[in-house]
């Protein structure tokens, strides 16, 4: 979306610090793209019930840009990720989220 992003994660435990992620994630796309003042304070997040599908979850949020009308199709939406989708966007995917850039020491 040209002015807001979706995104699914999962904790590895009940109780996880969604928060926190939010806060560090912000605050490195900040910094990589030395865009300060980007992010609101504020994020909205939904936690999914254990009779919610994390499938429907993630459909509806890839679904998003054509819902609104910016693409015909959601995977030719050109800032997709999707790991769970890599059979449709195959060659149009960039690094993996949790894969440090190059050159990263990390």
């Amino acid at each position: 979306m040209p002015d807001h992003v979706h995104v699914v994660v999962s904790t590895s435990e009940a109780g996880g610090d969604v928060e926190g992620w939010a806060r560090y994630t912000k605050r490195e796309v900040q910094r990589l793209l030395g865009a300060h003042g980007l992010w609101e304070r504020s994020y909205w997040d939904r936690d999914l019930r254990q009779d919610e599908d994390v499938a429907t979850a993630v459909e509806y949020v890839l679904a998003n840009p054509t819902r609104k009308g910016l693409c015909e199709d959601w995977a030719m939406w050109p800032h997709l990720w999707s790991e769970w989708h890599e059979d449709v966007l195959e060659g149009r995917m960039g690094p993996l989220p949790h894969a440090a850039p190059p050159g990263d020491p990390r």
